[in-house]
C-alpha cells in the first residue's frame, strides 16, 4: 500500500490566501513600474534629449514641467473614470497610452511632437497607474488596509532602486 503523498501547507496557504493580496502583489508591480520609469526614470533623458534637439535646459525643461502639471489638473476627471469603469480596465487604457508613448518618444525627431508625446501620451497614460492601484486595493481591503497601501507604496521605491539606474545603463549604451 503506498503512503498518501505529503501536502505541502505552506503552498496550500499561499493559493487559498485572501485574493486581495493578489491585488496587492499586482499593485506592487505596477507601482514600481510607474514611479521607476516615470517619476525617476524621466529625468535621465533630460541631457541626451537637450543634446540631440540642440535644446536650453529652459526649453527642454518646458514638456517635463508640463508633463507633471497635466496631472494635477486632470486628476479629478481620473477619479470620475476610475468610479464609472473601475480600477482594472482604466489601468490598461493607461497603460496602453503610456507604453505607445514610450515607442514613440524614442521615434520622435522633433521638438514638437516631443512635447506632444510628453503631454498627450505619457503624463495622462501615467497618471491612471497610481490612481487605479490605490483605488483597487482600497476596494479589496476593510481591515488591514493601511498595511496593504503600505506594501504597494514600497513598490514605487523599489522600482526607484532598481528602474532608473537600468535606464541609465541603456542610455548610456543605445541612446534615448
Amino acid at each position: 500500500m503506498k503512503p498518501f503523498p505529503k501536502i505541502d501547507f505552506r503552498l496550500h496557504r499561499l493559493m487559498t490566501a485572501y485574493y486581495g493580496w493578489r491585488i496587492v502583489a499586482s499593485s506592487f508591480v505596477v507601482n514600481a513600474i510607474h514611479d521607476g520609469t516615470y517619476f525617476l526614470g524621466l529625468s535621465i533623458f533630460f541631457l541626451p534629449i537637450s543634446r540631440d534637439f540642440k535644446l536650453s535646459y529652459l526649453a527642454t525643461s518646458l514638456p517635463f514641467t508640463l508633463n507633471k502639471i497635466m496631472p494635477s489638473i486632470l486628476g479629478p476627471f481620473s477619479g470620475m473614470l476610475i468610479d464609472r469603469h473601475g480600477p482594472a480596465r482604466i489601468l490598461i487604457i493607461s497603460a496602453l497610452l503610456s507604453g505607445a508613448g514610450w515607442l514613440m518618444l524614442s521615434q520622435t525627431h522633433s521638438y514638437m511632437a516631443f512635447i506632444c508625446i510628453m503631454i498627450l501620451f505619457l503624463s495622462v497614460g501615467m497618471m491612471g497607474w497610481i490612481n487605479c492601484t490605490t483605488t483597487a486595493v482600497g476596494v479589496w481591503f476593510r481591515i488591514r488596509r493601511s498595511s496593504a497601501m503600505a506594501i504597494i507604496f514600497t513598490g514605487c521605491t523599489v522600482g526607484g532602486a532598481i528602474i532608473p539606474p537600468t535606464l541609465a545603463w541603456s542610455v548610456g549604451s543605445f541612446g534615448w
